[in-house]
């Protein structure tokens, strides 16, 4: 009798081992799997920060591209500007050119007029803070204006 529950107990552990076995190939499989993985999304990692890479420098060769482009566009040997300049001023000549830089940068194929918050002040393109700033500005001075003229309407009425 003992020595069959000495069998059935080294059967047990024979089976407990083949268990272990088992579990740590499973282990093991899964870190060469995890592993694989990682490497994976390294090499992706390294392909995506290449591509932002060609990205920018493809962006930038159109940008360069785009204001060489820009400069031919306008004929500086043009007889109607070289006689603004001659003619009227040097800042007639600029302003005319600029014009048709920022045409040419707005629509380049059409040269429509298309508007532009202008800063006054600055004499450049304003930002979008300086317009909703401006907007705010004339809002408040709106409100100042209407009342004080109810204050005066008011007073009229009474005195």
């Amino acid at each position: 009798m003992l020595e069959l529950e000495n069998k059935e107990l080294k059967e047990k552990l024979d089976s407990k081992k083949h268990m272990e076995d088992d579990y740590l190939k499973l282990v093991t499989d899964l870190h060469m799997n995890i592993r694989q993985k990682e490497i994976s999304l390294e090499e992706l990692d390294e392909s995506y920060t290449e591509l932002i890479i060609r990205e920018r420098q493809c962006n930038e060769e159109l940008q360069k591209a785009r204001k060489k482009l820009i400069m031919e566009i306008i004929d500086f040997d043009d007889q109607r500007l070289k006689a603004l300049k001659k003619e009227v001023s040097f800042d007639a000549y600029n302003a005319v050119v600029v014009a048709l830089k920022e045409l040419n940068e707005f629509n380049p194929s059409g040269r429509t007029v298309v508007s532009e918050l202008w800063n006054k002040t600055l004499k450049r393109r304003a930002t979008l803070e300086e317009g909703v700033e401006f907007l705010l500005n004339q809002r408040k001075n709106k409100r100042r204006k209407s009342t004080t003229t109810e204050a005066v309407n008011y007073a009229n009425l009474k005195g």
